[in-house]
């Protein structure tokens, strides 16, 4: 089975998530790592990861029950990008082989000064190169406009003699940053999702996501357009429209249950690219952040529609149907 897996490494610690292409249940990761010492066993570096899953039979929103499923054990060469090794299931009665092969890392550019950041992947895929050249290039502006909006706050806030709170200064507290993730990836498909977060001195910082999904043809990439995915006569909106609306009420989404937010205003959402997007081997992913369909206090909305619910709206040489394979 394929996973794809987002880790980071801190000193000795490993943390981070996965999902089987054929599942799409985000899986965290937690464990170790220890460099050997010449000599002994080749000075490979020695891995354990630990996996948890919510184990609830319908997981919930606020508290999910989480319990250890299985442990990955192996070596890492960091020099190949690679770890191999085995994994265990947590009663110890089943074992697989496993190999996972690095294709990027993360790269962060951060303000000496203010709380501006941004982080976005470069990818060691050669089909992906131009891509790297286009997301090094949006990024930069994206820091610049952080940077520029914590600047002018924390002036601003200066000049209105405003104090900050108690042995604080404002520097040390308006921010702004950009976390590009990695959703999915392959030679011919990127799935990215934005993480902006900012705080402008408020009661609460607010937060906001954005989908970004390339197309990759003979290392150019395109970028998609949620339209760009359907039949050219397909009735997507309405249909996309009904299987998100169903999917908000039933997660209590208190807009769209109260009638706050309308079927029109979703479909509107979804018609002028506004409802962020992310394509993932279990199906398409819409984001609705805070004051979208819900109050700030219960977050951010997910929804999954599945490639089963919506394969007559797709051309027959859609790149959906190749995703994960």
């Amino acid at each position: 089975a394929r996973i794809q897996a987002d880790i980071t490494l801190n000193d000795t610690v490993i943390r981070g998530t996965y999902f089987y292409f054929s599942v799409g249940q985000i899986v965290r990761l937690e464990g170790t790592f220890v460099a050997g010492k010449a000599g002994q066993t080749g000075g490979a570096t020695t891995v354990t990861i630990k996996e948890f899953a919510d184990t609830s039979r319908i997981p919930k929103r606020f508290e999910p029950q989480e319990a250890q499923t299985g442990v990955f054990q192996g070596t890492m060469d960091r020099a190949n990008g690679t770890i191999k090794g085995t994994w265990v299931n947590a009663k110890g009665t089943k074992s697989l082989p496993f190999t996972m092969q690095a294709v990027g890392n993360m790269r962060t550019i951060k303000h000496a000064r203010y709380l501006a950041l941004v982080e976005y992947p470069v990818f060691s895929l050669p089909e992906l190169r131009a891509l790297n050249d286009t997301l090094a290039r949006t990024m930069k502006v994206s820091y610049d406009s952080c940077v520029a909006m914590v600047k002018s706050t924390v002036e601003e806030l200066a000049r209105d003699t405003i104090p900050a709170y108690e042995g604080t200064k404002w520097e040390e507290r308006i921010s702004s940053t950009d976390e590009l993730e990695v959703v999915y990836v392959s030679p011919v498909l990127v799935s990215l999702m934005h993480n902006y977060y900012t705080d402008g001195g408020g009661a609460h910082g607010n937060s906001n996501v954005d989908g970004e999904n390339w197309l990759i043809t003979n290392g150019i990439p395109v970028k998609l357009r949620l339209n760009d995915l359907f039949k050219p006569d397909a009735n997507y909106l309405q249909i996309l429209t009904a299987l998100l609306v169903k999917d908000l009420k039933r997660q209590q989404a208190s807009f769209v249950v109260d009638g706050s937010t309308t079927p029109q205003d979703i479909r509107q959402g979804l018609q002028t690219n506004q409802t962020a997007f992310t394509i993932q081997p279990s199906g398409l992913h819409f984001y609705f952040p805070p004051y979208a369909v819900a109050s700030y206090a219960e977050g951010m909305f997910e929804v999954k529609i599945s490639y089963k619910a919506i394969k007559d709206l797709l051309p027959p040489d859609s790149v959906l149907m190749t995703i994960g394979k």
